[in-house]
């Protein structure tokens, strides 16, 4: 349905942010990176306990025994898939990482820093400073191994490339073929993969303290595990959060946009044509930087519509969310949104800038930001999270692009979906005949709508979102601003209209119910649907 505009002032949609704010979309313990990070930890503990006497005392975790348990350990997993090497490969690779990844956890060391000292201490020592790869040959399809060529690792190397090395290596020697080939040209895959285990943990390992918060941690696990899986899990929790917490936020910054297009894909858009998938390069822009002419790639995190018959880009949307402190980050943004704005409107005059904005870096630290973009007098919305049903879909309204959610909507408003008088509906809401032939004709084509006998009939999959964004958009059309305690208590209230904007729930269902003609309103789905709004936390009722 049309939803309503509204002017405000920057305080009324300074304090509708804050109302309707998500403080962060990544909680660190819930996240797959965590998950796997923590079962990988536990299977290298419980996997060396029994070669290193359960962790008994700190000697039996000296730099000799624990390099050596390590390879055997991963000789065990090359062994464990004879006729599926890239099994064998993947989990003898990822036990090496992952023990790796154990005493960064212990020590405080991170692969970033040591990536590029690694070389260096091979030097120092006097090691080895490749390592044997197999060179393979293809003979009426089958891939034989015919020789082995030590290749150097590089002046840098990362963790996981490194396990990587050795798990090839490792699953190499584990294979009697390919160890003879090995050895024949005098190579050792087992002894240079164990040099360079050892090398990489005294890279590690600095000093006997270090050795001792890994017997220490590795110890009580197994101590733990006596009372419960639950409980050594617990113990090594909190280092794995703190060693991928960055890693984990820096993620997390892409989360926003995957939500809008999850959310236009559900209003019935099509993917890579009527949104798009990757940024949208807009032109290249020339500038002056102290002194200096540069150029400047100008690009948005979304442009809507993207590649719809018909239509040029029209919406323009960058995309920033900030759970903590990313001033000097956001500082940046801000400026290059002053300098691309009118860049934008040189190549498309009826640009509307909308911002997504999100975090709780919005709401301290980063204040002086979001009030910047709330002023500027061309930005036509800053939307959030929660807000993106009514905001963005109000700003597809108001450049007169139809969704099929529009057009479901107006079946909804009929006895049967008449095909006539869903234009008609659609043309009072000031959407153009063409449009509206063009949205039908795609919904059709994309089974989101069906025709029978003259009238459009819903998709059952779509009839649930469609009665729920129904909900919304009649509290956008019948609400008020609440100013009461009561008022508040008694309201169902929705974003986009400033602060406590909202329906009491008796006229709610009474409007709903005079409008949606489409069968019998049923009183359990209504009250489902109102949960489900809540749990998303797109509408707020009080309690």
């Amino acid at each position: 349905m049309r939803i309503p505009e509204i002017a405000l002032t920057l305080e009324e949609k300074l304090v509708e942010f804050d109302a309707w704010l998500t403080p962060q979309l990544v909680e660190i313990k819930s996240s797959g990176r965590f998950r796997d990070e923590l079962s990988l930890i536990a299977h290298v503990i419980e996997s060396l306990a029994p070669r290193l006497n359960n962790f008994g005392s700190i000697e039996d975790c000296a730099i000799h025994p624990l390099a050596t348990s390590v390879i055997e350990q991963a000789l065990t997993l090359a062994h464990s898939a004879p006729e599926d090497s890239w099994r064998a490969e993947k989990d003898t690779s990822l036990f090496i990482c992952g023990f790796f990844n154990l005493l960064f956890s212990v020590t405080g060391a991170t692969d970033n820093n040591l990536k590029n000292h690694f070389m260096i201490k091979l030097l120092q020592d006097e090691a080895i400073t490749g390592f044997p790869e197999r060179v393979f040959m293809t003979k009426k399809g089958v891939r034989t191994v015919t020789d082995f060529v030590v290749r150097p690792l590089g002046q840098t190397i990362k963790c996981v490339d490194l396990a990587t090395k050795l798990g090839r290596g490792l699953v190499s020697h584990a294979d009697s073929e390919s160890r003879k080939i090995a050895l024949s040209k005098g190579m050792d895959l087992r002894g240079a993969a164990l040099q360079l285990t050892y090398e990489y943990i005294s890279l590690i390992m600095v000093d006997r303290s270090d050795f001792r918060q890994f017997w220490a941690v590795c110890r009580s696990y197994m101590r733990c595990l006596e009372i419960s899986p639950e409980a050594a899990r617990a113990l090594i929790a909190p280092s794995i959060i703190f060693k991928i917490r960055g890693s984990v936020s820096a993620s997390a910054g892409h989360v926003p946009e995957t939500i809008l297009r999850d959310k236009l894909q559900m209003l019935g858009l099509e993917p890579d044509v009527d949104y798009n998938l990757t940024d949208v390069i807009i032109g290249d822009q020339e500038v002056t930087e102290g002194g200096k002419n540069k150029t400047k790639t100008r690009a948005y995190d979304f442009t809507l519509p993207y590649k719809t018959e018909g239509w040029s880009p029209k919406i323009f949307i960058q995309s920033q969310f900030y759970a903590g402190d990313s001033g000097s980050v956001s500082h940046k943004v801000v400026d290059q949104t002053v300098a691309t704005r009118p860049f934008t409107r040189s190549k498309h005059k009826d640009a509307r800038f909308v911002e997504f904005l999100d975090g709780a870096g919005y709401f301290a630290s980063l204040r002086g930001d979001l009030i910047h973009m709330l002023r500027m007098e061309d930005t036509h919305s800053v939307i959030q999270v929660r807000s993106l049903w009514v905001r963005l879909r109000r700003e597809l309204q108001s450049i007169g692009f139809i969704t099929p959610i529009e057009i479901e909507h107006a079946a909804l408003r009929t006895d049967d979906g008449n095909i006539e008088e869903v234009k008609s509906i659609l043309t009072d809401e000031g959407y153009s005949l063409l449009e509206i032939e063009r949205g039908i004709t795609y919904s059709i084509g994309q089974n989101i709508l069906s025709v029978f006998g003259g009238c459009l009939q819903l998709n059952p999959d779509r009839i649930a979102l469609a009665r729920r964004l129904f909900i919304i958009d009649t509290i956008a059309i019948i609400g008020r601003h609440l100013i009461t305690a009561e008022d508040m208590r008694r309201s169902i209230t929705i974003p986009g209209y400033g602060p406590s904007y909202g329906s009491d729930s008796p006229s709610l269902a009474k409007s709903v119910e005079k409008s949606f003609k489409y069968g019998p309103l049923n009183i359990a789905e209504f009250t489902s649907d109102l949960e489900w709004l809540t749990e998303e936390k797109v509408i707020s009722q009080s309690h």
